[in-house]
């Protein structure tokens, strides 16, 4: 099996979409859809890549049939990212200067 067949394996039991796993996996929301298209991912990459899989695989069964309530806890992974903590200012400050000007 391939990669992109595993991949499209999981997309189908888990009921997720691609670019949701990417951001998971990998932190590329294009990663799936890159790789449809022929995209050779890095060594470093297909290594996130394997500990990812290897880590959902071996969660409850019962927890990784839909996206339920174990699925969005899993997804804790996307509120560390540094975009969606930091407050909106702090990501776009001429968007502050403009607001406080008119």
């Amino acid at each position: 099996m391939t990669l992109l067949e595993r991949i499209e394996k999981y997309l189908k039991d888990r009921h997720i979409s691609a670019t949701r796993f990417g951001r998971r996996a990998v932190g590329d929301p294009r990663f799936v859809l890159d790789l449809r298209q022929g995209r050779k991912p890095r060594r470093r990459t297909l290594e996130r890549l394997e500990a990812y899989l290897q880590s959902v695989e071996s969660t409850d069964p019962d927890c990784i049939k839909s996206e339920g309530e174990c699925a969005r806890q899993a997804d804790n992974s996307d509120l560390q990212h540094p975009a969606r903590v930091l407050p909106r200012r702090a990501r776009r400050p001429g968007l502050a200067d403009r607001s406080s000007t008119q």
